[in-house]
């Protein structure tokens, strides 16, 4: 029944700050802090919402290296309260085409500058990505990618797609891993406090002088890095 309600509360409570954050992109559309303005209303309230206890480790890191690719696990819907929650001004994140149909959030994700990709097909998706690498390099937004592409419940990260890491190479700029423990098995949302997310920002991973020879040894270099780090922190949930 609270799970239910959680819902209903959030769903409204969504819908309400859509409409704030579509009003403020209609403003300054395609603006890279419209996001972080979004967040600052959104993230709070929602994770309240849902009875979350969100602790966050190395913060400071995202505000410290701009503009930077920043890569993170993908779990479950309420990566987007995750991602709010954390994320720096001056960054847009990377969606799927489809978001950009959902009433009210949809238009405004697509309208306050978050870039969005067609993952079924090859040619738009690599102009998606070209887009990423010009506002990096021209405007010198961050931008938030979660590389496994599809959602994953388990504590095991899917294979890691080049993209993100290939943006980086071309553009120079750092990569930022951050690592979500896991959700599944571990909140309840029937009780008034569902549980606690624990979050680690890890230290830029350098990529100036890296060539695409280097992409594969840098897509395994962060995949493990943050598998190691999603398995520490899942052990502060126990």
């Amino acid at each position: 029944m609270l799970y239910c309600l959680r819902l209903i509360v959030l769903l409204f409570w969504g819908m309400i700050t859509s409409m704030i954050g579509l009003c403020i992109s209609m403003i300054r559309p395609f603006h890279p802090n419209n996001s972080y303005l979004y967040s600052r209303i959104f993230a709070p309230i929602a994770a309240k919402i849902l009875g979350l206890s969100i602790k966050v480790f190395n913060q400071q890191i995202l505000g410290q290296h701009r503009p930077a690719i920043i890569v993170s696990n993908h779990q479950h819907n309420i990566d987007l309260i995750m991602g709010c929650y954390l994320i720096p001004p001056n960054t847009v994140s990377m969606g799927k085409k489809s978001m950009k149909y959902l009433p009210f959030f949809g238009q405004f994700y697509w309208l306050a500058g978050n870039i969005l990709i067609d993952r079924f097909n090859r040619e738009k998706a690599m102009d998606s990505m070209d887009k990423v690498k010009n506002e990096v390099i021209k405007n010198g937004v961050s931008i938030w990618i979660m590389p496994e592409g599809t959602r994953n419940k388990f504590n095991k990260l899917k294979k890691f797609k080049k993209g993100a890491f290939l943006t980086a190479i071309h553009a120079q700029v750092p990569i930022i891993p951050v690592a979500i423990s896991t959700f599944h098995g571990h909140l309840n949302y029937n009780k008034l406090k569902s549980g606690n997310i624990f979050v680690e920002v890890l230290p830029p991973i350098p990529t100036k002088g890296l060539t695409n020879n280097d992409v594969r040894p840098l897509v395994n270099q962060v995949q493990k890095l943050l598998e190691s780090k999603i398995a520490s922190l899942d052990l502060l949930l126990e």
